[in-house]
């Protein structure tokens, strides 16, 4: 079963064309196997080792991914209502900042 940070580390590896998993792996001081394991989300992860992760393939997502496992940290995306409300609060914020420009101009 995938976790949110077998799922981003996934995304990361495809994204990194600079490092061979191989590469990855000897600087993270893990296996080729259990990196493939923590992939696909076969295998859990202890912090140390995510944190290893992140800072070796430098992705932001993975980083903020194992920082909300390791620290419970929420996302709004999980929560539909606060999402709406986010998506709501930004388009008003467009729409004003529109209807400002709009006046600007006129004056």
């Amino acid at each position: 079963m995938k976790n949110k940070f077998a799922e981003q580390l996934s995304l990361a590896l495809g994204r990194d064309k600079t490092l061979t998993q191989q590469q990855i792996a000897d600087r993270t001081h893990v296996s080729p196997g259990q990196l493939s394991r923590l992939k696909s989300g076969s295998r859990s992860t202890d912090p140390q080792i995510r944190k290893s992760l992140a800072n070796v393939i430098n992705d932001f997502w993975l980083s903020y991914s194992g920082a909300r496992e390791n620290f419970g940290v929420l996302s709004f995306q999980n929560d539909r209502q606060l999402q709406g409300d986010m998506f709501s609060a930004l388009m008003k914020q467009k729409k004003e900042q529109r209807e400002r420009e709009r006046i600007e101009v006129e004056f």
